[in-house]
């Protein structure tokens, strides 16, 4: 009996601290009275969210906002829904449609947690979304299903087409060089107060809302995620250079435009998966190439080559129709027809002339240089500032900035003495020479002006037609880009240069030199018989007057070279 009592009460104790140690476990676990609600809740109980959980209810999200997980979310509140919902002819949310509501909500949710303090700060200033571009069919590829690229030349899942939530902030404002200001903001959104917490087109009224997931910030606005540069140059306005960016060969191919077939499985499977209910089977990469920049990349490369689509951005500023047709009339089509017969070379030149790689800000527009090196004032910092730039507006874009302008960007290459090699058909022979022998040296020389910074260099240039080095015994090869001669042991390429290189003169125009060939028919020495005396760029003296020129072997057998 006493053995009895004793396992009786042994089982007593056990239980007694089992249920004890039960108690203490849930005790363990159960959510602290001091945290914050999650995202959703916090929403929730403020009470001016109603529109915007009601776009949340009808996706995936909503079960994101009342989960684990750590966000940022940048919140319109009902008043910016009533306008939102004015402004593009809905009478509730039930009437947006199921597409637009989900670009609303997951572009509004952005990765990890930024307090107010924190945004802007290392020089970023966009967050990346829960929202990415989906595949699409592409009417000017044959209806086919196409992806924008995610990496330099291609797609990979680790990227996907990303867009991200652009914050201007006084942090943001005052890390650049030179500062930019309320100017910088307004370029863009012309009509919105500029406070140092602005979100895309409107503001921030109140940050820092805790929550168990993330951060709660209220905003001003309603966003929708931004196009890139490529999608906003297809405003009709803009149509001649958007022309000149989707040029054809002969064989009627994109220029600067490639699809690249999707031949990997595992990479079809993944873009399968994004859109399952579209049967898709083939799909293609779309991308440009030949150009500065690729202008659908939505994982911007800085100018180091580094991905880093928070902190940089493109730039293209386009003329309207009417000021590239009348720069094109005066600069570029001297020799053809039409936009259309012009070299893919020219094209190249003339679409890049209005590229930038890189952020281009009123407050930095007198610096920076397009994508051919060229001032985009023509003059430098001490020239015209973005003011008196002629641009009238301005979209921003998801990977940078589009500037509408009422004036073409002047490029060096069509303005200097270079411009006729290089536009000039009956040139092409010492164009390609100068390209092949002196790109990066006497080529370069011969295109400073102005426009890259050089304002005293001038040189003088004679030009002369293919037919004469034909008539010399020159040939082109095409396919393998050489030159030769027909004459036995002339090596065709060393006669070349020299001639191009007789044929430039270098000189200075400033305050204290003046030393510029303007004119070959000027009076020259008069106890000399009226002759001018200069080298050319090769070292060779030759003299000149009346428009007629010799070297030393002209004067030994009594010939000229007549200029005109």
């Amino acid at each position: 009996m006493r053995k009895l009592l004793k396992l009786s009460g042994l089982l007593s104790l056990i239980l007694i601290l089992t249920v004890r140690c039960s108690n203490d476990k849930d005790a363990y676990f159960l959510r602290p009275g001091w945290l914050e609600p999650p995202i959703y809740d916090v929403l929730k109980e403020k009470g001016h969210f109603t529109n915007y959980l009601k776009c949340v209810d009808k996706t995936l999200y909503s079960s994101v906002l009342q989960g684990a997980g750590l966000y940022t979310v940048f919140a319109p509140n009902d008043s910016a829904f009533n306008v939102f919902l004015t402004k593009n002819g809905y009478n509730s949310i039930a009437d947006i449609p199921d597409s637009t509501v989900e670009k609303i909500v997951s572009y509004s949710i952005c990765y990890s947690t930024y307090t107010l303090d924190s945004l802007g700060v290392r020089g970023g200033y966009k967050y990346k979304t829960q929202y990415y571009a989906l595949p699409y069919r592409d009417a000017e590829f044959n209806n086919e299903w196409v992806v924008d690229q995610t990496m330099e030349n291609g797609w990979t899942t680790a990227y996907n087409n990303y867009k991200f939530l652009p914050t201007f902030t006084n942090a943001f404002f005052s890390s650049n060089t030179p500062a930019l200001t309320a100017a910088d903001y307004n370029v863009f959104f012309p009509n919105v107060t500029f406070n140092g917490k602005n979100v895309q087109g409107g503001q921030i009224l109140n940050a820092d809302m805790r929550a168990e997931n993330g951060i709660v910030h209220e905003v001003s606005t309603v966003n929708l995620p931004l196009n890139n540069i490529s999608d906003i140059i297809k405003k009709p306005e803009f149509s001649l250079y958007r022309s000149l960016v989707d040029a054809k060969d002969n064989y009627g191919d994109y220029l600067f435009r490639t699809y690249l077939d999707i031949n990997s499985p595992t990479m079809l499977k993944a873009i399968q998966k994004i859109m399952p209910k579209e049967n898709i089977d083939r799909v293609f990469i779309k991308f440009y190439t030949g150009l500065n920049y690729s202008l659908n990349l939505e994982n911007v490369l800085d100018e180091s080559g580094k991905y880093t689509p928070e902190k940089s951005g493109y730039t293209m500023i386009v003329p309207t129709n009417d000021a590239l047709t009348e720069y094109m009339n005066l600069r570029v089509l001297k020799y053809y027809a039409d936009a259309q017969s012009l070299p893919s070379d020219i094209v190249q030149t003339l679409i890049m002339a209005h590229m930038v790689p890189s952020l281009v800000w009123p407050a930095n527009y007198a610096s920076s240089v397009n994508g051919n090196g060229d001032y985009l004032n023509g003059e430098g910092n001490t020239g015209k500032q973005f003011s008196q730039s002629g641009i009238s507006g301005a979209t921003l874009a998801s990977n940078g900035f589009v500037y509408h302008s009422s004036k073409a960007i002047s490029s060096r290459i069509f303005e200097s003495v270079y411009s006729e090699l290089f536009i000039n058909p009956a040139h092409k022979w010492a164009n390609i020479g100068f390209v092949n022998n002196f790109n990066s040296s006497l080529r370069e020389d011969l295109q400073k002006c102005s426009l890259n910074g050089f304002m005293s260099e001038r040189y003088t240039l004679i030009t002369f037609d293919d037919q004469l080095l034909k008539d010399d015994g020159f040939s082109y090869n095409s396919t393998d880009n050489t030159f030769s001669h027909s004459v036995s042991g002339v090596n065709a390429n060393n006669r070349l240069t020299r001639l191009l290189r007789e044929h430039v003169f270098e000189g200075l125009q400033n305050n204290e030199v003046k030393s510029e060939i303007s004119d070959f028919a000027t009076t020259g020495i008069s106890n000399e018989d009226n002759w001018n005396f200069t080298v050319t760029s090769y070292g060779d003296p030759v003299r000149y007057k009346n428009n007629q020129m010799q070297a030393a072997g002209n004067i030994e057998d009594n010939s000229y070279v007549n200029l005109t």
